[in-house]
């Protein structure tokens, strides 16, 4: 299977199951987005600065109404996060399901989720600590090269270009390491129900073959799913809050409400197809270095030589 017939697989099965795998995304997003949306308007979180920043730096109430503010909003988006770490275990569960034909529910989806909903957080935790600390080393270096290359070359100009030069090989291994680190970490905790550090042992055995294919495949995903977000938002964005809102007088800041809920209505759309394309590429490794396929075949042949129905 070419990493097209990836996609093209995916897009059929998210075509073919599109009630469930929207229903699984909406049962998270829907009140995530409402719970982020609620505390950034009744926070004023876009004006914040503009409103609560106090022209006497001895305001001390302003500041801490800031702060308290910034805190609340915070502990919302947290609360967002863990929903949406739910909500993409949930989607792998089904996708894999109607992948492999086993019939799956929105609440099978979700109790098998909630399974390795600890393992997984903890795991993406690490995952995050793991590529944070590649990023950081990579600015060190930068600032150390920037810092040395000005003071030893005259020429702003070439120092500019060297700089942004690195500054692009900083941003290819940041991708690099963040698709090798997360590239099948939550299907295999989800799915095998392999431990944390079993789980990572195990990402990076099936990376060892698969290769640059499955790096590839997993950026090539998030950039087909990430322009159809785009795309769509900026379309929607031009439409309604550039045509129809100003139109209706509403205020500035029932606008930024609209158009951020219309924005959470694509994503609802294009993140299943996301889940659905990882999971199929997860399979597709899995069958070309480990026959996945044949050995599904041979645990089935007792129930086929009995007469029994195979899903």
């Amino acid at each position: 299977m070419s990493l097209g017939d990836v996609f093209d697989t995916a897009f059929r099965l998210y075509r073919s199951n599109f009630v469930l795998f929207v229903t699984v995304t909406a049962a998270v997003m829907v009140p995530a987005t409402a719970l982020t949306l609620l505390a950034g308007g009744l926070l004023g979180i876009n004006n914040l600065f503009a409103d609560t920043q106090p022209s006497n730096p001895d305001d001390v109430a302003a500041v801490m109404r800031m702060l308290g503010a910034l805190a609340i909003y915070s502990v919302a988006s947290i609360i967002a996060t863990l929903g949406y770490v739910a909500q993409y275990a949930a989607m792998i569960v089904a996708a894999s399901a109607r992948y492999l034909g086993v019939p799956c529910t929105l609440r099978a989806a979700y109790r098998r989720a909630l399974a390795c909903y600890g393992k997984l957080v903890a795991a993406l935790l690490l995952a995050s600590v793991v590529i944070g600390g590649v990023y950081f080393a990579l600015i060190f270096v930068f600032a150390v090269f920037a810092a040395v290359g000005s003071t030893a070359v005259g020429d702003s100009v070439i120092v500019a270009v060297a700089a942004f030069s690195i500054m692009v090989v900083v941003v290819l291994v940041m991708v690099v390491a963040a698709a090798a680190v997360l590239a099948f970490l939550p299907q295999i905790i989800v799915l095998e129900t392999e431990g944390i550090v079993g789980a990572f042992q195990r990402n990076f055995a099936l990376l060892r073959v698969a290769g640059w294919r499955a790096v590839s495949g997993l950026g090539l995903a998030w950039v087909i799913t990430s322009v159809l977000q785009l795309t769509f938002a900026a379309s929607i964005a031009f439409s309604v809050g550039g045509l129809l809102l100003p139109f209706l007088r509403v205020t500035e800041e029932t606008q930024t409400i609209i158009l951020d809920v219309l924005a959470s209505v694509v994503g609802l759309f294009i993140q299943p197809y996301l889940a659905s394309a990882l999971v199929v590429l997860y399979y597709d490794a899995r069958v070309r270095n480990e026959a996945l396929d044949l050995l599904w075949m041979v645990d089935k042949l007792p129930a086929v030589a009995s007469g029994e129905t195979v899903r």
